[in-house]
């Protein structure tokens, strides 16, 4: 049985709470419904878990 009642304590990684793949996805879908903000989870690669961003995806032009 899931313990509930209880909350993990965030790590932190340049001020920006630290997550697993899943709680990052969990706080994303929650952001959602109360507060109608899109987001998108990334996964960090200073501390190798996920953030929460509302910035879109860069896509850099390859130039030839």
């Amino acid at each position: 049985m899931k313990d509930r009642g209880k909350r993990k304590e965030l790590e932190y990684c340049n001020d920006k709470p630290c997550y697993d793949k899943k709680g990052a996805q969990t706080a994303k879908n929650f952001r959602m419904r109360s507060a109608h903000t899109i987001l998108r989870i990334y996964n960090c690669p200073d501390c190798n878990l996920w953030h929460l961003t509302s910035k879109d995806v860069r896509v850099e032009k390859k130039t030839i």
